[in-house]
């Protein structure tokens, strides 16, 4: 029993705690040589007023006084079937490995008193329970996340989470000859004609698709006015199926005002007005390592993906870049043109949903379903 550790779950909600779980997560979870991507800024920024959508959850597991897990969920507006939705998205589930092989509840879940049920010998399974029923009991209609393949078998298999099969999420991959240099010393005497080949490359891709689809359009590198956005998004919104809301106030709080992450807007527009725009960004990642993820887009029918791809390819490419990614569904035309663009697929990102009636639907249905790297706060 002397190695028994006996943990109890806070309702973090006050957000009293951020500095402390900043530095949890910072000091247990973060990669060596990445970018940082928690902070106190971070978590007031997406829980609480700074959030268009409302204030979100936090809760977290102690043990001794110590902090030991937690998870957060964060409020969005979503539209579904033309329905304005508040939704939310499950992250930042992270729990010590030392507790997850010793770690024993204080007191049974007032969920479920069953002390051989998952939430009463799993702190991730607690927690989660426990934020997700205070989301619902609030009016939230729909909860989803983007888990690694650590925490997405507890999910499924534990929790009862929906996995989102026949949207088939997947991340498009091109690595650079940055990376195949790093992998291989040998070549690095060859790296300046590799990185010009490659350059040239981006350049005859961008060439292609502007001759068939940029007559006419002016590129840049700015934030569009939130009015043009919205103009944008008002011609855009899908009237069936799922998608986040992306007007002007979405993109300003997304990206604009992350308080980490810096991202570039590159905006399409022809006539004067705005037709099409991307959003990217560069990041170091782990050792490290430099990579470019076009994180969200948004555009008018007569605009190809491929061109906005092609542009901002070209606008990004750098020599410290090792790869290039964004998400998309296998089974859509973008996964055809993102092969078109040398990228590789690897293997499915999965996106799955707490289960309600709603969220079966989704599962369900055809409709259409629109998500980006950026649909994710982890992007």
């Amino acid at each position: 029993m002397k190695d028994i550790r006996f943990w109890s779950i806070v309702n973090g909600d006050s957000l009293d705690s951020l500095d402390n779980i900043a530095d949890f997560l910072h000091n247990g979870f973060s990669q060596k040589g990445a970018d940082r991507i928690w902070s106190k800024e971070y978590f007031d920024w997406k829980l609480g007023d700074q959030n268009p959508a409302g204030k979100g959850y936090l809760s977290y597991a102690t043990s001794d006084d110590k902090i030991v897990g937690v998870a957060t969920l964060t409020r969005k507006k979503a539209l579904y079937n033309g329905q304005e939705l508040i939704v939310a998205e499950i992250g930042d589930t992270y729990t010590l490995p030392d507790i997850i092989r010793k770690g024993k509840p204080l007191v049974l879940s007032d969920l479920d008193s069953n002390p051989k049920s998952y939430v009463n010998k799993s702190v991730f399974g607690r927690i989660v329970s426990e934020i997700t029923n205070r989301a619902s009991l609030d009016g939230v209609s729909i909860i989803y996340g983007t888990p690694n393949k650590n925490s997405f078998p507890g999910y499924i298999k534990r929790l009862g989470f929906l996995n989102h099969t026949q949207y088939n999420n997947i991340t498009n991959y091109r690595p650079s000859f940055q990376l195949l240099i790093k992998k291989h010393s040998l070549l690095k005497p060859l790296s300046k004609f590799f990185y010009a080949v490659e350059s040239i490359e981006f350049k005859l891709q961008k060439m292609l698709y502007s001759f068939w689809y940029g007559k006419g359009v002016k590129v840049s590198i700015r934030m569009p006015k939130p009015d043009e956005i919205d103009a944008l998004w008002k011609a855009t919104k899908p009237k069936t199926g799922f998608s986040l809301v992306r007007d002007g106030q979405y993109w300003l709080y997304r990206f604009a005002n992350h308080p980490l992450a810096n991202y570039k807007f590159i905006n399409f527009r022809k006539n004067g007005s705005l037709i099409a725009m991307i959003v990217v960004r560069e990041f170091a990642y782990r050792e490290g390592r430099r990579v470019a993820s076009i994180v969200e887009w948004m555009l008018k029918d007569n605009i190809s993906i491929g061109y906005l791809i092609s542009e901002a390819l070209n606008l990004i490419n750098s020599r410290e870049v090792d790869y290039y990614y964004f998400y998309s569904s296998a089974a859509g035309s973008i996964s055809t043109i993102a092969k078109g663009n040398l990228f590789l697929h690897k293997n499915p990102t999965p996106i799955i949903f707490a289960k309600n009636d709603l969220s079966e639907e989704i599962c369900k249905n055809n409709n259409s379903f629109e998500f980006h790297l950026g649909s994710s706060d982890a992007a």
